[in-house]
Order: structure tokens, then C-alpha cells, then sequence
């Protein structure tokens, strides 16, 4: 996913923002650095990662609610899947942050 979006944002950099440039001004002030793509790469993985965890703690949230009005007696075990699925879902999102984080402060791809 990380490669992915830094691919996305590559293809992204050389079409819409650098092409559209290219005449009559100096190259050199209109190319997007690796590191402008690196962190718009990583604004979006964490953007859309936190975007993805709340509705999916927001929808498991409401088909807990859901379905303890239906079958009260199923709410403890039901709680209990509820909280380990809730880390589980924020797990992958810090995953998420911490490799955005690397990117941003020791990238190996700039080398």
C-alpha cells in the first residue's frame, strides 16, 4: 500500500503538476522534489488510513449496538470481539502512521 501511493504520487507529479510548466519557465523552480512527493505520499496514507479506521469502528460499532437490541443475552460476548477488533482496526492504523513517519524521517529512498 505504502509503494502504491508514493508510486500514485509520482505519476501524479509528472503529469499534472510539472507538465502543465514546462514552457517558457525555468525547470529547475517547477520540479516537486522526491521529498515534496514523499510527504504528500505520506499525508495521504495517513489521511485516508484515519479515514478507514473511523468507519470501520464506526459500522462494526453500529452492528454491535445493532445486534444487541436484537439478542440482549449475546452482548458480552459480542463486547468482548467488539474491543479486540476496535485495537485491531487502530493497530493497522498506527502501522500505518509509523511507516509514513519513516518515510518522513529516515527515508530510505532518498539515499
Amino acid at each position: 500500500m505504502t509503494f502504491q501511493v508514493i508510486a500514485a504520487v509520482s505519476v501524479l507529479r509528472d503529469d499534472c503538476i510539472i507538465g502543465p510548466f514546462r514552457t517558457g519557465h525555468n525547470q529547475a523552480e517547477n520540479d516537486m522534489t522526491d521529498s515534496g512527493a514523499i510527504s504528500i505520499a505520506c499525508g495521504l496514507m495517513i489521511g485516508l488510513g484515519a479515514i478507514g479506521a473511523c468507519l470501520g469502528i464506526g459500522i462494526m460499532g453500529g452492528r454491535f449496538i445493532e445486534g444487541s437490541a436484537r439478542q440482549p443475552e449475546m452482548m458480552q460476548p459480542l463486547q468482548v470481539k467488539i474491543f479486540l477488533l476496535a485495537g485491531l482496526i487502530d493497530a493497522n492504523f498506527f502501522i500505518g502512521v509509523g511507516v509514513a513517519m519513516m518515510l518522513m524521517f529516515a527515508n530510505p529512498l532518498l539515499g
